[in-house]
């Protein structure tokens, strides 16, 4: 079909019926937790990094806590900045770390794009749809549902893991309007191809400040944007 051919999506996939994001949260969390090898009492922090949720407040982290069994001393709260959200938990979490108020971290996110297809699908068919309807929306099919965890820990007791030795940033927030998630009736609006163009030039500043901050990136075997 037309998604396949422009974005190479054969497949998307959703939540089983009566099964809801905050569910994969809580599967994906109990695996990484048992692949750590940790007991869940050392972890000192819980960030959700979802999109994704049911109500305004309280945090869907609160939820996720209390369904863990995480410790009351684990602190716990949201993150949410789009597909960003992930990332910049890690290095929230990899800086508490590093500053000794916390051994472990758990990261979480998951998601559930149904009512954004949904609406979607209903302005697609709209008689008067056009073009421009199509490109805003196009966006919105590529979403599938999914969720993700990670524990992340001290390097000097975990030699074997995967290290996060730094960040590099930039923001263009003047580019806030390129795509916006409302509420499911209103949907997500998307121009794909501006949030491309300014997002690869954001990339390059940051590669670019990177080296000269001493990064070797000859080095890496994987470039991910």
């Amino acid at each position: 079909g037309l998604l396949e051919r422009l974005a190479g999506i054969s497949t998307r996939r959703g939540w089983a019926e009566g099964q809801t994001f905050e569910d994969g949260v809580v599967a994906a969390a109990e695996k990484a937790i048992e692949q750590a090898g940790i007991d869940r009492s050392q972890i000192g922090l819980l960030i959700n990094a979802s999109v994704t949720r049911d109500n305004f407040e309280p945090a869907v982290s609160v939820g996720v806590h209390d369904r863990l069994d995480l410790p009351r001393h684990a602190l716990n709260f949201d993150i949410t900045n789009a597909c960003l959200g992930f990332v910049n938990a890690m290095t929230v979490a990899s800086t508490m770390i590093d500053a000794g108020a916390i051994d472990y971290a758990l990261i979480v996110a998951g998601e559930d794009p149904s009512p954004w297809h949904r609406t979607a699908v209903r302005i697609l068919n709209n008689p008067d749809s056009t073009r421009e309807d199509v490109l805003a929306q196009f966006a919105t099919l590529t979403l599938g549902s999914g969720a993700a965890a990670a524990v992340i820990g001290r390097a000097d007791r975990h030699p074997e893991g995967h290290r996060i030795i730094g960040s590099v940033s930039r923001a263009g927030t003047e580019h806030r309007n390129l795509c916006i998630g409302g509420e499911a009736d209103q949907g997500m609006n998307t121009d794909a191809e501006g949030l491309l163009r300014h997002g690869l030039e954001l990339v390059a500043q940051a590669w670019e400040q990177a080296h000269e901050d001493g990064w070797e990136w000859n080095d890496m075997t994987s470039y991910v944007t």
